[in-house]
């Protein structure tokens, strides 16, 4: 899902595209909530806290800032 994240360009509709569609995976994997005998999906925040607050834009970001950071080297060498 991350393939040449480096190189996107994160407008604040496709941030919020792409949040939502992470939870839509991680509310498949983790599964549901069972709170007094009820059924339900799990929040916003639980899945948050499940993750430990790692997202795909952080993981972007970070990646962008590597990928910059490794060009600049390969032309400071030259």
């Amino acid at each position: 899902m991350t393939y040449a994240s480096e190189t996107w360009v994160l407008k604040e509709a496709i941030i919020q595209k792409l949040l939502d569609f992470q939870r839509k995976i991680l509310r498949g994997i983790f599964g549901p909530t069972k709170e007094n005998q009820i059924w339900g999906v799990k929040t916003t925040k639980e899945l948050d806290k499940l993750i430990k607050h790692k997202n795909i834009i952080n993981l972007s970001s970070k990646t962008k800032l590597i990928w910059s950071r490794t060009k600049d080297a390969r032309y400071q060498n030259n």
